[in-house]
């Protein structure tokens, strides 16, 4: 991760705008992602009936390189999904949004415990699960979708916090507050993990210095999780108009069906608009 920003509802209401055409783009580019995770657990056993990791966690929470990493709660994901499909669309941006890996961690849970946890059906409408054994499964998926969450984060150049009262809930000893261990999780990642330069930006600074000789919601119990934020810079609504503005004819392909062949051309286009962003909006 190279850059960390904060955004509201506020900063992102031109974008909003247009809420049924850039939706419509995310939702594309989550099917292609969605029909490439498969739902099968044998082939995640080994010779000992073990479930292999290394192997399940590729397919159901696939990690790759990302432009711009996208941490939010899932009461704004219609926004985000627009916002997605903006920055896809517009700006030519891999785009990874943090929801949408949650929504198989629910799915891969229920499958492990129907498969080695289950009881008994007392009915057409309950099952009943080995208690310790479903905790097992839930403190292994978990770690297993923390660790891809925390590799994509690595892999991104960029990371948006949409900043709201879903997000942050509360603030109380002067410190803003979130109720999601996931948001909580993210945030805390982006402030401890290593920064990572961009190779382009690199080569800028060399060559600069050569001429110029420079230098879920829970029943009962909730817990609240300190939110440390001010290592992400805020975005406005009128610095992120300015970026909207900038010319991006050149960059409405995106990766898979949309995107160019050239892969260092795909980059290149990504990392001028990147560029543009960290110019506008400044350290």
């Amino acid at each position: 991760m190279y850059r960390g920003f904060k955004i509201t509802k506020e900063t992102i209401e031109k974008i909003l705008e247009n809420k049924s055409t850039y939706e419509a783009t995310y939702k594309k580019e989550a099917e292609i992602i969605r029909t490439d995770i498969k739902n099968n657990l044998e082939k995640y056993l080994t010779p000992d009936n073990d479930i292999d990791v290394e192997n399940l966690r590729k397919e159901w929470f696939p990690t790759k390189e990302y432009d711009i990493f996208l941490s939010h709660s899932h009461g704004d994901i219609d926004e985000i999904e627009v916002l997605a499909g903006y920055l896809i669309k517009e700006k030519g941006l891999r785009v990874f949004v943090d929801s949408f890996i949650w929504g198989y961690y629910d799915v891969l849970l229920k499958d492990l415990n129907n498969t080695y946890n289950k009881i008994q059906k007392n009915d057409l409408f309950s099952v009943t699960y080995n208690h310790n054994g479903a905790n097992w499964c839930c403190s292994n998926v978990t770690i297993i979708l923390n660790s891809a969450l925390q590799e994509i984060i690595d892999n991104s150049e960029a990371i948006f916090f949409y900043n709201t009262p879903n997000s942050i809930t509360h603030n109380y000893n002067n410190k803003d507050r979130t109720k999601s261990p996931w948001i909580f999780s993210e945030i805390e990642t982006t402030r401890i993990i290593r920064k990572k330069i961009p190779q382009r930006i690199k080569d800028l600074c060399e060559s600069e210095k050569r001429e110029f000789s420079k230098d879920y919601k829970m029943n009962s119990i909730s817990f609240v999780y300190w939110l440390e934020h001010n290592h992400l810079t805020d975005i406005d609504k009128n610095n992120f108009n300015k970026w909207i503005e900038y010319d991006s004819q050149n960059n409405r392909q995106y990766f898979g069906n949309l995107y160019s062949d050239d892969l260092m051309v795909n980059k290149r286009k990504a990392g001028a608009q990147l560029d543009r962003l960290y110019e506008i909006v400044g350290e």
